[in-house]
């Protein structure tokens, strides 16, 4: 979702990224020096969500 709402803004690649680096602060509790500016960018419906659905864990996992 995060993807969907910011490719137009930021482009296929740059989106992956930031989704990517939004769902691993939420679940690794990583941070990154853009952190911010990921954050901001996150829709409102999916901000500070508790878990990651595994199937799009999995997802990740199958495109790299």
């Amino acid at each position: 979702m995060y993807y969907k709402e910011n490719v137009n803004l930021l482009g296929e690649s740059r989106a992956v990224v930031y989704a990517n680096k939004y769902v691993n602060c939420l679940q690794l509790g990583c941070t990154y020096t853009d952190q911010n500016e990921v954050n901001k960018l996150c829709p409102e419906y999916i901000k500070n969500i508790q878990n990651i659905p595994d199937f799009f864990k999995n997802m990740i996992s199958n495109i790299e």
